[in-house]
């Protein structure tokens, strides 16, 4: 079966291509060559002497050597299993599927809509069939094999003429040592696939890995590290595995990356102490007295800043399934709900930021935190700090505790939904317990809001009375610390539900601070600009149509949010510099509900935003071009040239989703009076 009809001479044409770039002549070509598509045609063509113009039958391994293979890969598989279906679920509904192969470029897992399985099946989109260019020519999975990177292979990118409508965006995955596991592909035949299947595929590849490595390494310590304190525990991290005598073991890509250092040389006979500025005996201690704790580390050589974690090896009676649950939560500190979550550390252990970059250009909030500026300084009251999940609270009471703490002053962190009545003296007051370790510091009350009503009476009388019952006393006072609580909550409505007790709420509110949401802000422009400037690890100046398309969305999540998006953006970007249409991208990406609640800036009036009945890819596409036309202004021309598409493509789309054209008839007549010749291949 044919998945697209054959295209006449396409060999003679594809050498000529090969040709012209290796004399670095122009050819005219439907979109430029990428390096690894003309490298990947190089092989087929001289190497395995393919001819793009036959139709190749698929090659099937035996039952019996599929489930070698399947014996030989299921730590890798079982692991990668969920991040498939993980996957899957992202763009299901829009004519997809997701395949696994193992190093050989054989299929181990395969899961996708029915009626593009049913269609592509006879081309071996199924378990068991090999995907590698010596058989399948330039394929997502045999030339991101073959290269040992992401690809996109688009449509003509194919070798052979009969995948030529297929999008495949891939990504290899590699284990503890850096030897090739895998790859990770999405296929398919939707034109704007490839927009953002890139990013979501080496994402997925990427958690894989780490979650390979954890499990390949959870019999030694690891430390877990990155150069923002956000982001311990997330995608991004560096991991590093030692043993108790601190000889290092392995280290995951991004450790290797931070640090210059390739895996067969050198890493074997290094210490970890080699790399970070703790001596051994200091982080085997780290790592069973306050595992979960982040702490600063500098760089041995060069004294770059890290912020990290350590975690002692798995015992032989835990579940490998538990651990990897316990350790690769979204913040890698996850605790069991009985226990209490804290982070014992000193003031620099924490991202501090400077306080204007919280009150930039609102002045109600800068006048609340210069009154609790000078309170604190001298532990005058408690401070509350009201707003909405991820605005940035639990980063400004860091940052206010730095504002007059010195090196060796505490900052404990207490989450204050995990609070138990039964155990909160003992938590909060005993002999280990929190007001103990934020002595001469503060005591941060997260989320107090969630605190149960029944730990509430306890709770209220510990800071009233100062001390414990004598058997718990340490002679600690309540006096020697700042209490800060924050919450999201609105704790007077809670009172009235009777949720939250009054004497409480009137202890802990000393002086209020509010910190507005992300889109209420009096100039969200220039409060992005500095976001960014503070924020962000590139340090790149966003555009003013980067900012405009930033400043027009309706931020939910808040800050948290917005720093996703610039991630995103990030590993949409190659160079990691990213452009508007990365923002774009990735915003459409981070949305699986309709595009806007409200109407874009530059959108028409009465314009009907909503995607029902559409499946997750077709809204994200509709996102995508909706978010597009309002950043440039609903020029067709602009929207094409940003995403990589061609105008007809573009008026397509925006007729598949009712998005009106919004100037008037000229550019529709000139789309229409051009379409005929233009040399752009159909793309649905």
């Amino acid at each position: 079966m044919q998945i697209s009809p054959s295209v006449d001479s396409l060999g003679s044409r594809k050498r000529d291509m090969l040709k012209a770039i290796n004399s670095r002549q122009h050819f005219s070509s439907p979109r430029p060559l990428a390096h690894h598509v003309a490298r990947s045609w190089d092989r087929c063509l001289n190497e395995y002497e393919l001819n793009p113009d036959k139709q190749h039958e698929p090659q099937e391994v035996s039952r019996a050597e599929l489930e070698r293979r399947r014996a030989n890969n299921a730590e890798f598989l079982s692991i990668a299993a969920t991040e498939v279906s993980n996957l899957y679920q992202q763009i299901s509904g829009s004519g997809s599927a997701i395949l696994l192969t193992d190093n050989a470029g054989v299929t181990m897992n395969v899961v996708g809509d029915s009626r593009f399985l049913e269609k592509t099946r006879p081309e071996g989109f199924h378990e068991g069939f090999l995907w590698n260019e010596r058989s399948r020519g330039t394929n997502g999975m045999g030339t991101c094999l073959a290269e040992k990177t992401p690809v996109l292979i688009h449509h003509h990118d194919h070798f052979y003429s009969h995948f030529c409508n297929l999008t495949c965006a891939a990504a290899p995955i590699f284990d503890y040592k850096g030897e090739l596991l895998g790859a990770l592909n999405a296929s398919s035949d939707s034109p704007l696939a490839q927009q953002y299947s890139v990013a979501l595929v080496k994402m997925s590849a990427q958690m894989i890995e780490n979650r390979v490595f954890l499990s390949s390494c959870a019999s030694h310590y690891l430390i877990r590290f990155h150069s923002r304190v956000e982001f311990v525990g997330a995608l991004g991290e560096g991991v590093i595995a030692f043993d108790e005598e601190g000889n290092v073991k392995a280290m995951n890509g991004t450790a290797q990356f931070q640090f210059d250092q390739d895996w067969i040389h050198g890493v074997s006979t290094a210490t970890i102490d080699d790399f970070f500025d703790m001596s051994v005996p200091q982080m085997l201690h780290l790592a069973h007295r306050h595992e979960h704790a982040v702490t600063q580390l500098r760089c041995a050589r060069s004294g770059r800043r890290f912020y990290a974690n350590s975690h002692a090896p798995m015992q032989n009676n835990i579940d490998p399934a538990l651990y990897l649950q316990r350790h690769i939560g979204g913040s890698g500190r996850d605790r069991f709900d009985h226990e209490i979550e804290f982070q014992s550390l000193c003031s620099n252990n924490v991202a501090s930021y400077p306080i204007e970059s919280f009150e930039h250009g609102e002045p109600e909030l800068k006048s609340s935190i210069e009154i609790a500026s000078k309170m604190i300084s001298k532990h005058a009251s408690p401070l509350l700090i009201c707003g909405e999940t991820g605005t940035g609270k639990s980063a400004l009471a860091q940052s206010l505790h730095d504002l007059h703490s010195s090196n060796n002053r505490p900052f404990v962190r207490v989450n204050c939904a995990s609070l138990r009545a039964s155990t909160v003296e003992s938590q909060l007051f005993g002999n280990n317990g929190v007001l103990l370790k934020a002595k001469g510091g503060t005591m941060f009350l997260d989320e107090i809001g969630d605190m149960p009503l029944d730990v509430q009476p306890a709770f209220l009388h510990i800071l009233e009375q100062h001390t414990g019952d004598s058997e718990q006393s340490t002679g600690s006072t309540v006096t020697d610390l700042q209490i800060i609580s924050a919450t999201q909550r609105d704790l007077e409505k809670s009172i009235d539900e009777g949720k939250f007790r009054a004497d409480l709420y009137y202890r802990i509110n000393g002086v209020q601070i509010n910190i507005p949401r992300l889109e209420h802000r009096n100039d969200l422009s220039a409060f992005i600009a500095q976001i960014c400037k503070t924020h962000k690890s590139t340090q790149h100046p966003l555009s003013k149509q980067s900012l405009a398309a930033l400043a027009q969305s309706p931020w939910p999540g808040n800050i948290r949010e917005f720093l996703s998006v610039l991630t995103k953006a990030e590993l949409l970007a190659d160079d990691n510099k990213p452009e508007t249409r990365h923002y774009v991208q990735a915003l459409a990406q981070q949305n699986s509900r309709p595009a806007q609640q409200s109407t874009p800036t530059g959108a028409p009036a009465g314009l009907d935003l909503s995607s029902k009945g559409l499946s997750p890819l077709e809204e994200a596409e509709r996102s995508t071009l909706l978010t597009a036309l309002s950043t440039y202004n609903w020029s067709v021309s602009d929207v094409a040239k940003s995403l990589g598409l061609s105008r007809n493509t573009v008026y397509r789309k925006m007729s598949k989703y009712a998005l009106p054209a919004k100037r008037a008839s000229a550019e529709n007549a000139e789309n229409t009076e051009n379409s005929e010749c233009s040399d752009e291949p159909a793309e649905d």
